[in-house]
């Protein structure tokens, strides 16, 4: 989009551009030079074939053939008198003589055609400026034509931002505009503005500026930022003379490409005095203290390990006795039967919440006074005990705040037992389905328990791993807390327990009311008075595009939760609804049901399996503007490409690979590229979807962009630095206030570390790590960049992923920045098949100088204090064992 407005003394252009990393990138083949504006004179023409069109045409072949070498900056004259031409280019100072030569050939072509009849013209490219007049403007400063190319994207902390910026550029402008008159007058500075960003400046001058007359220029561009690009993740402002831009990556070349490597760890510089420090102890002393003490609480640890096991086993209520192979998280989840039944008062009537279609739910209380929901499970699972427990360790790590969490199990014979947290308000359709509870429930309320559900069903779709698909999803399921938050119950019986879906018509009803005009019929009496008629109509509206009978036109989870919190997104209109669902014992169903089914009956799941949720694109983009027609070559080109982009997904290296369809006019360019951990059959079945679906979503657009979990396809007519989409999807949750520092140094440190990794690489360019966060929380990342890039093409293309992260994912538990030529993610579980572990930089304490005694000390307190711990967490444990000891000898003797 291109705005032009008018100055009382010139004319001038405010350009608004789209500016993205590829706008600088270089292509898969050679790079094009990158077109960014011209300006022709409107009131200076000259006739054809006059004297001066033949001196223009002379020096534009002149600046033409004079590119070369190392020459970025040349001026010259064609022609004398009144039809004289003069003109100069200028290459942007850190691009190679081949890239600057045909951007000046292109710039000479270009002006030719644009600016056929004009005396006076300018041309700007990302690469090169190039200008010619009938008046002599050498050694003058001209700062009009102007232009103004800002990127869309917004800066959280403006006053702050625009502080460091007009420091940092005007820096970077007294820098270019050193060096006497005909010397290149160029400059570039970085500065830090988080672990996440960091602030990128250009000034340049043309050479046959003086040095006060360079830094005059650079100053009005300089000022004309708040014209342009106030508030503004990037900006430029171009005089014919004079030009500066910013950015939050690194969007020009340096001798060494900027990478960000991991620091390494800071450790005391060695004692030229041998093995003695500055306090003269020797190691041999440290070592005979510290092994001593280190070998005998190793061997009480191993004494605690040995005797609790011993403990454990001659109480086990459960027949089987635990494998070798049995982990830990199990261990720590089995609660004995006996301590239940303490808690439930043995089961008591007076106890019991309810009973569903798994078995009956008691409340208990436990001796710490916590409350918990004992669900009874009913004899109907065939599952064995291993089985039961490892499927009770996947649900229990599933955690969310609209998920009821489990806290632990119980195997009896043939009992098995779930225990819960306990939700005080019971179950939604206790109150929602009662005359007079219901009314607690206005509609404030219930769109807040809406969008709740919405979420946690999103977690077990797109965020949990496994993935999980309800398929018992009612108002009986959903329960809700003290501040009637609703919370998920029975996401897990889908794997622990069978399940089989009622049928019903509610979406016959729904659809026969909207088609009548008449869905507000639908609304609870009750609400009468409260409800806000916009929210109801989103929610049925919302409703209905879920049941459509084409399951590849129902919106996905994530789609759904920015539906229900942003009114700015509009929604697509419904189809008809798939009336009747089959069960799951029909012959005749649907195979996309029968995948969806098969999918949550399948163990838990790797990466290389491929889910429904994994084949739901994350994002697309089809560019609007430039389209092609039905059963055109280009057309025939674009399936001949997609076809042959998915029948090579598998072949030999199946993760990338580039294929062109056609000639010119009507070439197309395509590509894929699969996750780094993705195996082959994955890969395909990824690409083989993103074909097809890229089609339906873009039928008539001669560019698009498609991204999965798993892979991301792209075509173009073009070379691809035209398609300029990027996306950001974030959780809906973050991180605790308190650990919000500490996310972001842990977040920031690994993003960039494995950016790193990743640009200076020869293989594959891909990474991941993890880094402990919390106790019981790791964070796990994953970078990734087409292998077709240069290292600083994938460096710039990886800053401005890591640069969007503060403004679109901020303190987010989760997040993906996508770009067509690279991506990043988070999260807080893991969600790739390998992974290396992050170790953030150690700073470790120099030598402080202390005496013997105090160096001792340091070494044995800590040492003894632990141990002392030890012994008392030891007796405590033992004291719980022979408690729980007798108890389950009464219970033996009754």
């Amino acid at each position: 989009m291109s705005i032009l407005m008018p100055s009382s003394k010139f004319s001038f252009f405010f350009f608004f551009f789209f500016i993205n990393f590829l706008n600088s990138a270089t292509n898969i083949a050679s790079a094009d030079p990158t077109y960014l504006y011209h300006n022709c004179s409107i009131h200076k023409n000259f006739t054809a074939n006059s004297p001066f069109q033949l001196d223009r045409t002379t020096l534009l072949s002149s600046l033409a053939s004079n590119a070369t070498g190392n020459t970025d900056f040349y001026n010259a004259t064609a022609g004398a008198g009144a039809d004289a031409a003069y003109g100069l280019f200028m290459c942007r100072g850190d691009v190679n003589s081949t890239d600057c030569r045909q951007c000046v050939v292109n710039a000479t072509q270009r002006i030719s055609a644009e600016c056929r009849s004009s005396k006076e013209a300018v041309i700007w490219y990302d690469e090169c400026m190039l200008r010619y007049s009938n008046r002599s403007f050498f050694s003058t400063v001209d700062t009009r034509p102007r232009v103004g190319l800002l990127n869309t994207g917004n800066v959280s902390d403006q006053t702050n931002f625009m502080s460091l910026l007009f420091k940092t550029i005007n820096e970077t402008a007294d820098e270019a505009a050193k060096g006497d008159l005909g010397e290149k007058k160029y400059a570039t500075k970085e500065a830090n503005i988080s672990g996440f960003q960091s602030l990128y400046c250009l000034a340049q001058c043309t050479a046959d500026l003086s040095a006060e007359d360079c830094r005059r220029c650079l100053s009005g561009v300089i000022g004309d930022f708040n014209w342009c690009c106030t508030g503004k993740q990037g900006g430029r402002v171009l005089y014919p003379s004079c030009n500066a831009r910013y950015e939050l990556y690194p969007f020009y070349h340096t001798e060494a490409p900027a990478t960000t490597p991991t620091p390494p760890a800071i450790v005391p510089p060695a004692n030229s005095a041998g093995s003695r420090g500055k306090s003269g102890i020797s190691s041999g002393t440290i070592v005979a203290i510290v092994v001593p003490i280190s070998v005998a609480v190793l061997l009480f640890i191993v004494g605690v390990c040995f005797l609790t096991r011993r403990t454990r086993k001659k109480y086990d209520s459960a027949p089987e006795g635990k494998s070798a192979s049995e982990i830990t998280t199990v261990e720590s989840l089995q609660i004995d039967f006996g301590t239940i039944e303490a808690a439930t008062d043995k089961f008591s009537a007076e106890n019991k919440l309810g009973e569903g279609g798994f078995g009956e739910v008691y409340k208990g209380t436990l001796q710490s006074g916590q409350e918990i929901a004992v669900k009874r499970l009913s004899q109907g699972s065939g599952q064995g005990a291993l089985e039961f427990k490892n499927e009770v360790v996947v649900v229990a790590k599933l955690q969310h705040r609209n998920l009821v969490r489990l806290l632990g199990f119980c195997l009896q014979g043939e009992e098995k037992i779930l225990v819960y947290e306990y939700v005080p308000n019971k179950s939604l359709d206790y109150i929602l389905f009662d005359p007079e509870k219901q009314r607690q429930l206005d509609w404030t309320k219930r769109y807040k328990i809406i969008g709740g559900i919405a979420r946690g069903i999103q977690y077990l779709h797109e965020d949990s791993r496994p993935r999980i698909i309800h398929r018992d999803l009612k108002a009986s399921n959903v329960l809700l807390d003290g501040d009637m938050n609703p919370k998920i119950s029975d996401f897990g019986m889908a794997k622990i327990f069978g399940v089989d879906q009622t049928q019903g018509n509610t979406s016959r009803i729904a659809w026969k009311l909207w088609k009548d005009g008449e869905p507000l019929e639908l609304l609870d009496p009750t609400l009468r008075e409260s409800y806000t008629p916009n929210e109801v109509m989103r929610c049925i509206h919302i409703g209905l595009l879920c049941v459509q009978e084409d399951p590849a036109e129902r919106p996905t989870m994530a789609s759904i939760v920015l539906m229900l919190d942003s009114y700015s997104v509009t929604l697509p209109t419904p189809t008809q609804p798939a009336f009747f669902i089959q069960s799951r014992t029909d012959s005749s169903m649907p195979k996309d049901f029968l995948f969806d089914q098969s999918a949550t009956k399948s163990p838990p799941m790797s990466v290389n399996e491929m889910s429904i949720s994994d084949m739901i694109p994350r994002s697309h983009a089809c560019t609007v503007s430039i389209t092609y027609k039905p059963n055109t070559t280009f057309q025939t080109n674009l399936n001949s490409l997609l076809s042959s982009l998915s029948s090579n997904a598998t072949n030999g290296i199946h993760y990338f690979r580039t294929t062109i369809a056609g000639g010119t006019p009507s070439v197309v360019n395509g590509l894929f590229l699969c996750r780094g951990d993705t195996l082959a059959a994955a890969c395909h079945e990824c690409v083989s979807a993103a074909a097809g679906d890229l089609k339906r979503r873009c039928p008539s657009q001669k560019e698009a962009i498609i991204w999965y979990d798993v892979c991301m396809l792209r075509y173009s007519n073009q070379s691809f630095n035209n398609i300029v989409p990027s996306t950001g999807l974030s959780a809906s949750d973050a991180v605790a206030p308190a650990e919000y520092g500490r996310f972001n140094e842990l977040l920031a440190g690994m993003l960039n570390s494995l950016a790193a990794r990743v640009v200076n690489s020869e293989k594959a360019k891909f990474a991941t790590a993890e880094v402990n966060f919390t106790r019981t929380e790791t964070l796990f990342g994953l970078v990734q960049c087409t292998p077709e890039l240069s290292v600083f093409d994938c460096n710039m293309c990886f800053r401005s992923a890591i640069a969007a992260v503060p403004n679109c994912c901020d303190g987010k538990r989760g997040a993906r920045v996508l770009l067509p030529s690279c991506n990043i993610r988070y999260e807080l579980y893991p969600f790739f098949n390998s992974t290396q572990i992050y170790t953030p930089p150690i700073i470790q304490p120099r030598p402080s100088g202390r005496s013997h005694v105090s160096i001792i000390l340091g070494f044995v307190i800590p040492i003894l204090a632990a141990m002392v711990l030890f012994v008392f967490g030891f007796c405590s444990f033992m004291g719980k064992q022979a408690r729980n000891m007798i108890m389950f000898w009464k219970k033996r003797v009754r």
